[in-house]
């Protein structure tokens, strides 16, 4: 696997996921930590330098907070969030441990 480092999050679905919280049966109950919503990043190779993605970051904070576009994302049920890099990978180890965790117990198989 490449290393790679995460510029930005975009949290998306978050109202639609309320919604329809009933569909998560009993996953939510037995897996607490289990957030069943979308959510994107950007991710650049790990040598990118620091002041890149910070200004990658920055950049894409500053579209996602443009009122037009805010308005199309809560039109669509979407929400932004605008993380750090920092925040996002926490996010991502996070997910990757819930679901590891999730597709074990449950047997999931690839045939």
């Amino acid at each position: 696997m490449t290393k790679a480092t995460i510029v930005a999050a975009l949290l998306a679905g978050a109202g639609i996921v309320a919604q329809h919280a009933h569909a998560q049966g009993g996953s939510a109950a037995k897996y607490p930590g289990l957030d069943i919503r979308e959510w994107y990043g950007v991710i650049v190779p790990a040598a990118t330098p620091a002041p890149i993605v910070n200004k990658l970051n920055a950049e894409m904070v500053k579209v996602f907070k443009r009122p037009d576009v805010r308005k199309r994302l809560t039109e669509m049920g979407a929400e932004f969030v605008g993380s750090s890099p920092q925040e996002l990978s926490k996010q991502l180890a996070k997910d990757v441990r819930i679901w590891a965790k999730w597709v074990k117990d449950v047997g999931v198989r690839v045939d």
